[in-house]
């Protein structure tokens, strides 16, 4: 059950987990902000247990976005 929740959370209906929430950000489409599917969730977060170090890396050093936004089409905001 966890460990769907962390690979499906952001697709809840706010595109918010837990801890989004409570950091006021969620999770969209992008470029068009669009809700986050089930699909997206799962693409987004399955780099970040494979690849942690180089998923860190793609949002410290590129576009301010992970390996997991740019494989899933999708982008953390403000809300």
């Amino acid at each position: 059950m966890a460990l769907g929740y962390f690979l499906l959370g952001d697709a809840l209906p706010s595109g918010q987990t837990l801890g989004k929430w409570l950091m006021g950000i969620s999770v969209v489409g992008f470029p068009v902000n669009t809700r986050c599917t089930v699909f997206q969730s799962f693409l987004r977060n399955v780099p970040k247990v494979l690849f942690s170090v180089l998923d860190a890396l793609f949002a410290l050093f590129g576009l301010r976005r992970r390996l997991g936004d740019m494989l899933a089409m999708t982008m953390v905001v403000n809300k």
